[in-house]
């Protein structure tokens, strides 16, 4: 399997070995710009179900009383 060779590439230290440091120093930078952005994204989706959560609540709340603005009149009368 391909993953088989690469780990054991890995673990035998071939893994880099045809990176100059010029490659390796560009793949570190990378990396480091990748996770700021997970970090980003992790702090927005964070914060979008916050958010979430309480309009859900908010909304359960609504429900809770009846006013002139969630009440439905009956469609029909008395049997």
């Amino acid at each position: 399997m391909v993953i088989s060779r690469w780990k054991k590439d890995y673990m035998d230290g071939k893994f880099f070995e045809n990176l100059s440091s010029t490659d390796i120093k560009r793949l570190e930078l990378k990396i480091r710009e990748l996770e700021r952005v997970v970090g980003e994204l992790t702090m927005e989706n964070r914060l979008l179900k916050k958010a979430r959560d309480l309009n859900t609540m908010e909304k359960k709340e609504d429900t809770s009383i009846i006013t002139s603005r969630n009440w439905k009149q009956p469609g029909g009368g008395a049997d």
